[in-house]
């Protein structure tokens, strides 16, 4: 594995988290929305309001979202939805009285199905959702619906991968709504990925995955293509398929880039691999951040932090450990990955580190660059860490030389 960190002060335990800023004249705002609990008739779901949290932070990691402008939902009914898009609203005219452009993000996980959103016992008719947020005077409005409902369920706008945007001189505006799954399909979620698979193709993508031109930036085009593609192959292994749609409407569409993963405070790449894929847990917690295919996309922007990599290809398993608390970048390589046996990869999931407890041994610098001048940076580190449970414990003494960022 090769690695490279940069050099970072900080105390007993290391974390970095770094966003890819949008461009300077552009602002983006974001309601995410997340309800577990449906109509009366319908059973709780498992991941909705994980699977928000999980969109959100991925908007502010890496979509050009700040922290302040990505309001995240999971109770109160209509009116708290209702209240998160006027707050929206209103800081989107602000904005724009600055001169730049803004796009209103607005996601939904939740029970729904062709005609409303189910929050709870209330219902949101998709009518009156749609003319709220069109009503939000933003230069785009972007909007996913991730809605699961058992039996028979009428949802989805257009059935097909083909999505494609003219670039002309003029910036994107307009609007654009994904959906889950086409008429008559289920929305799924799964155990084994902790999500729903839109969700969790959607997010993945935006990581980077779906970046296939490698240039350090996902578009609405790339993304569209990744999540159909993923999701359909998934879905159809397991209850039924599942169709994303899409439903666009542009006036003066060009490339609209969606996240920018080059400026990630973490990056991982993994080695080609064909017939197979991976799964990359969170240590300790071992909670699942997304599965991917080697070799197809660019490098996966991750949070700081350490990971379980389990690579799957037919009966041959494998595992290695990767660590980023310091953010960085990583290349594994395949000799990197230990194997392991179908069982074993079974009952390991992402809930144990290959070793509890070691010494760590980091060092790291900064260059002087246009937007950092302040001078060159050296930081080394030696420590002893051990997880845990879900809980990480770092001690250790670091050496720190010039100004870090």
């Amino acid at each position: 594995m090769r690695m490279t960190v940069p050099a970072v002060w900080l105390g007993v335990a290391a974390l970095v988290l770094g966003a890819a800023p949008a461009r300077a004249t552009e602002a983006r705002v974001a309601v995410v929305v997340g309800f577990n609990r449906g109509l009366e008739s319908e059973e709780p779901l498992r991941y909705a309001g994980e699977d928000a949290r999980r969109f959100r932070d991925v908007l502010v990691d890496l979509g050009g979202v700040s922290p302040d402008h990505a309001l995240l939902v999971q109770g109160g009914g209509r009116t708290a939805v209702f209240e998160a898009i006027a707050t929206s609203a209103a800081t989107i005219r602000a904005l724009a009285q600055t001169g730049r452009t803004v796009t209103l993000i607005f996601y939904f996980s939740g029970h729904g199905d062709e005609a409303s959103l189910h929050l709870g016992p209330e219902q949101l008719p998709l009518t009156e959702l749609r003319a709220r947020l069109s009503a939000v005077p933003a230069q785009l409005h972007w909007t996913i619906l991730d809605s699961c409902r058992s039996g028979e369920i009428q949802k989805g706008v257009r059935r097909g991968p083909d999505f494609t945007l003219d670039v002309v001189p003029a910036g994107p505006q307009g609007a654009v709504e994904l959906r889950a799954a086409a008429t008559g399909e289920p929305a799924q979620e799964s155990d084994s990925l902790e999500g729903a698979l839109f969700t969790h193709f959607l997010i993945t993508g935006l990581r980077g995955e779906a970046d296939v031109d490698r240039d350090g930036q996902v578009t609405l085009a790339e993304l569209y293509s990744y999540a159909y593609r993923r999701t359909l192959l998934k879905s159809g292994s397991a209850v039924s398929p599942q169709h994303p749609s899409i439903r666009e409407e542009f006036s003066g569409a060009g490339d609209w880039i969606l996240t920018r993963t080059s400026g990630a405070s973490a990056q991982l790449t993994l080695p080609p691999l064909t017939g197979g894929d991976y799964v990359v847990f969170a240590l300790p917690s071992g909670s699942v951040v997304l599965e991917a295919t080697g070799g197809q996309g660019g490098p996966l922007a991750l949070p700081s932090g350490r990971y379980l990599v389990q690579r799957r290809k037919g009966s041959h398993h494998g595992v290695a450990e990767v660590d980023l608390a310091l953010g960085g970048s990583a290349r594994l390589t395949d000799a990197d990955f230990q194997s392991i046996s179908q069982e074993g990869l079974v009952t390991r999931g992402g809930r144990g580190a290959l070793r509890t407890s070691r010494w760590v041994a980091l060092a790291g610098g900064e260059l002087p660059t246009s937007a950092r001048p302040e001078g060159t940076a050296f930081r080394a580190e030696l420590a002893y860490q051990h997880a845990f449970r879900a809980w990480d414990y770092r001690f250790g003494a670091a050496f720190l030389s010039g100004p870090v960022q």
